[in-house]
């Protein structure tokens, strides 16, 4: 099975390295870069394959990924920025004053964490210091996420009741889908963090409060905003995309290209057909797969 899961998840990512122009790149799935790879539940492992294509995750530096280990708060406001902003506006970021007490202006994380806090994103421990490397746990991710699309500008994650309002907010617009084993005050998984951001990424649309409705809107009907409410932090700053079918042929036999069928008809000659350079060489043939890639970035 999970030869199998790997199989599917290399035209999954392969699909996004190439388009990020990565000159010279072999089709081969950004994940199976890290030598622990083997070591990612089944359950993670297309958000983490999204996650390490786009960019957003890098590892640990060592060629590792430690996909059971833990993220720190301060590895933690890395990845909502580059979320947020993509990873090259956000490695230009810089601070010349510490935000914290404990988050000097030269601390690695010091530009990631002011940034977040300018955005009402990240809250400090206390009113003077950040805990920049406690260990990140699940209700604290949860409400990260949330207030990075728009949630939380009523303070409603705030004072005694916070974690309660994140679950019940969390919980509504899927953060926890797939594993809801981290929704806790608990120290989060770093492969339980990448799939709930991978959730947010791609499923939950941007929002801002409206004073008229009393709730948080993702769009006015009948109306374009300059804001990109209604979409995710996948397609407004990713472009990211994703295509469900079967494959109908692959490199693996033969074919130029990976061939899937989005339509039902089965047959490399429909004009719907979503064509991916994978250069896959494992027979492919009628296997359900979802595949993400940057807009612009098909074969066809």
């Amino acid at each position: 099975m999970r030869t199998l899961k790997k199989t599917l998840s290399l035209v999954l990512v392969v699909a996004m390295v190439l388009g990020l122009c990565v000159v010279g790149a072999s089709a081969k799935n950004a994940v199976e870069d890290f030598t622990d790879a083997d070591k990612i539940g089944d359950a993670y492992y297309e958000a983490v394959g999204v996650m390490t294509g786009i960019g957003v995750i890098k590892g640990m530096g060592d060629g590792t990924l430690s996909p059971t280990g833990y993220y720190t708060r301060a590895q933690a406001a890395k990845i909502i920025t580059y979320m947020l902003i993509g990873e090259k506006a956000a490695e230009s970021l810089v601070c010349t004053t510490a935000p914290f007490e404990d988050v000097a202006a030269n601390h690695w994380a010091a530009g990631y964490i002011a940034f977040c806090v300018e955005q009402g994103i990240i809250n400090g421990m206390s009113a003077t210091t950040f805990e920049p490397e406690g260990q990140l746990t699940g209700f604290q991710w949860a409400k990260m996420l949330l207030c990075a699309v728009g949630f939380g500008s009523q303070g409603e994650f705030t004072g005694n009741s916070w974690s309660l309002n994140t679950a019940k907010v969390a919980h509504l617009v899927g953060v926890f889908t797939g594993d809801l084993a981290g929704a806790d005050h608990v120290a989060l998984q770093r492969q339980q963090a990448m799939l709930y951001a991978f959730n947010v990424l791609t499923t939950v649309p941007q929002v801002t409060y409206s004073p008229n409705v009393s709730g948080y809107i993702e769009g006015i009907w009948g109306y374009v905003t300059v804001t990109p409410l209604g979409q995710t932090l996948g397609q407004s700053i990713y472009s990211l995309t994703s295509k469900t079918g079967v494959i109908v042929d692959n490199e693996g036999m033969g074919a130029s290209v990976t061939y899937l069928d989005t339509t039902g008809k089965y047959s490399t000659a429909d004009a719907d057909l979503v064509k991916i350079a994978a250069n896959t060489t494992v027979n492919q043939m009628y296997h359900a797969a979802r595949i993400w890639y940057v807009a612009g970035t098909k074969a066809n």
